[in-house]
């Protein structure tokens, strides 16, 4: 969906859809979510930080590749608080 920003940013925003993400670290990591994926989240908020990130980039990536592949994933400050969430089956 187009729009317009209150200050300057790039030439896009990515917004990602927070189930499809936990989902892809579920299958990546072969482990089980256990905590919330509710809006107000921690894990909510860990979706926030990927969004910032990526919407901060000059390109746009092949974002799972970015995301999955180059260990994005765990490159912002809140996958600390939940990456004890993902647990063994």
């Amino acid at each position: 969906m187009p729009f317009i920003a209150t200050k300057q940013c790039g030439f896009y925003k990515i917004e990602l859809e927070v189930g499809e993400v936990c989902g892809e670290l579920v299958n990546m990591l072969q482990k089980k979510y256990s905590g919330d994926i509710k809006e107000g989240s921690k894990f909510w908020s860990y979706v926030i930080q990927i969004e910032n990130r990526l919407n901060k980039l000059n390109y746009m990536p092949d974002i799972w590749e970015w995301l999955l592949d180059n260990g994005e994933y765990k490159n912002v400050e809140i996958w600390n608080e939940i990456k004890d969430l993902f647990i063994d089956e």
